[in-house]
């Protein structure tokens, strides 16, 4: 099937959650170009950069979604689709930790520039709870509640070392393809390192506090949309 723009507008208009994501996308480069504007200064073009990788996992998992729903999808075109939306993912999490520049900030600007960051990792990270809840009703579709928790936890860790390997090991995830054996050694020595443990450990905590409360406010609210309807009578 041919996928033209037309399509792809009235897929994302009849898509609320990627036209708000893609609404607070525009808005969170919008202020970058407001910044490059005013100051003449193209620094900080990263976090556009950033935020398109950011966006990705959203695109697989969305993709592996249709695809699942159109025919459901065969064992190994399943691990693939994980495979990549899994190595992925980080990118949307990494934002987080591009707060750090803020340090770095002219003092004239400061508070801008805090505010631009924060929207775009705001932005990144609601990508990858999306994705992540897809994934999960997917693996759930798939292989059962269990295992699809299960793969939460599992996946929330090794999301969470990622982040650590791409902030402190500036490694990308296209290095898998490209630098294998590097990225393996490099792997090696960060799963070794105190601090590599001990920001995985707090990203895990956190992305698992923060995808679950997402996940309980989704489904109560499905929940609370349900009953509400239950109790209208039809002469209301």
């Amino acid at each position: 099937m041919e996928i033209s723009v037309p399509f792809l507008l009235r897929y994302i208009y009849r898509n609320p959650k990627l036209l708000l994501l893609g609404i607070v996308s525009g808005m969170s480069v919008s202020l970058w170009i407001f910044r490059v504007i005013v100051t003449h200064d193209g620094n900080y073009f990263f976090m556009v950069w950033n935020l398109f990788l950011a966006l990705l996992p959203l695109l697989v998992a969305k993709a592996l979604y249709e695809l699942d729903r159109i025919d459901r999808l065969p064992l190994l075109p399943r691990l693939t689709g994980l495979a990549a939306w899994l190595l992925l993912v980080p990118n949307s999490y990494y934002m987080i930790t591009d707060l750090m520049h803020i340090k770095y900030a002219d003092p004239s600007t400061i508070w801008y520039d805090s505010l631009m960051f924060f929207s775009f990792a705001m932005t990144g990270t609601l990508a990858g709870i999306y994705s992540w809840y897809i994934i999960h009703r997917l693996v759930a579709g798939w292989h059962g509640s269990v295992l699809a928790w299960l793969g939460v936890l599992v996946s929330s860790g090794l999301v969470s070392f990622g982040i650590y390997l791409g902030r402190y090991g500036r490694w990308n995830s296209w290095d898998i393809l490209t630098n294998p054996m590097a990225l393996g050694w490099g792997i090696w020595d960060s799963a070794h390192n105190p601090l590599a443990r001990q920001h995985t450990v707090a990203f895990t905590f956190t992305l698992l506090l923060v995808y679950v409360a997402f996940y309980a406010y989704y489904e109560l609210r499905k929940y609370e949309e349900i009953s509400e309807c239950r109790t209208v009578s039809p002469g209301d």
